[in-house]
């Protein structure tokens, strides 16, 4: 529809939607709040990287300039992956942080389904995080596959 309706699958109108603003704003608001009540006044120092859920640019940005992190401290994978929902967070560690040396100082946040948020403080030996492989295998129907269709 290009009036701005909400319809299921058949057309009917129904009442479920999701609030873009809401989520935007549930994420740059009460995830910054909960996260500044539990961490003390030197947050911005006490790690090596800060590895939020990458649901878009715009939310990962006001979060950082809301938590006072430097960009080079928060990394981002939305460039090369968009949106990968629940895999967001170790897919920008493998991705981002494989090069790096020593132990990583990491805080993770992720938040999303249903309004509902968590994070995790751990250090983690640089040469376990496994770079991103590209394939041209697939997974299929429980198979893995060649890309041959």
């Amino acid at each position: 529809m290009t009036d701005g309706s909400i319809m299921d699958l058949q057309g009917a109108s129904c009442g479920t939607y999701m609030d873009g603003v809401a989520v935007s704003t549930f994420a740059q608001v009460k995830v910054c709040d909960e996260i500044a009540c539990h961490m003390g006044p030197t947050f911005a120092q006490d790690f090596d990287y800060y590895v939020f859920h990458q649901a878009n640019q715009s939310i990962l940005n006001a979060i950082a300039a809301k938590l006072s992190l430097a960009s080079d401290q928060v990394p981002s994978s939305l460039a090369h992956f968009g949106n990968t929902y629940c895999a967001s967070a170790i897919l920008t560690i493998c991705d981002q942080l494989c090069s790096k040396q020593g132990p990583l100082h990491l805080f993770n946040a992720s938040y999303g389904v249903g309004l509902a948020w968590g994070f995790v403080d751990l250090v983690v030996p640089a040469e376990v995080i496994c770079p991103i492989v590209a394939t041209e295998h697939r997974f299929d129907e429980h198979f893995l596959k060649p890309l041959t269709d």
